[in-house]
């Protein structure tokens, strides 16, 4: 049998309905979501927003790359997890005027952990973006997710 290269392969698969996806992780509101969305809005309606340093962390999986596949009519995609992935866990914050610092962190987050990092990079991260004016902190934690 001849070779058969990844160009025909990928043009057959399309001649038969498929479409290239990426897989997405996805993360489905539930009632409670709704609810914090619709009270920050309310309560934060005439705020002015480039007085907040916003922040929050997450973790980046090293070496790994969106999964694709082939979606064809009427099926679902599932998702693709590694049983012991490398990961990085990223602490950071934004402001209107910019980002701030960033945090690497090792391990799991702990209350210790996570006043060392507000110590410091949130205090650094302040001072540089907001000098001496005022300033208010949040973090995605208590309306999560957005």
């Amino acid at each position: 049998m001849p070779p058969i290269s990844g160009d025909t392969v990928y043009r057959r698969l399309e001649e038969a309905g498929g479409k290239m996806r990426t897989i997405k992780k996805r993360f489905p509101l539930i009632q409670r979501h709704r609810i914090n969305r619709v009270r920050f809005a309310k309560e934060f309606k005439n705020e002015d927003f480039t007085k907040w340093l916003w922040s929050d962390e997450t973790t980046f999986e090293i070496g790994s790359r969106k999964s694709k596949a082939f979606q064809f009519p009427g099926e679902d995609l599932e998702e693709v997890s590694y049983k012991y992935p490398t990961s990085q866990m990223v602490w950071s914050c934004i402001s209107s005027d910019g980002p701030g610092e960033i945090a690497f962190i090792d391990g799991t987050v702990n209350a210790q952990k996570y006043l060392v990092i507000l110590e410091n990079h949130l205090s650094k991260a302040a001072k540089k973006l907001f000098r001496e004016e005022e300033w208010k902190v949040h973090s995605f934690i208590y309306y999560t997710p957005f």
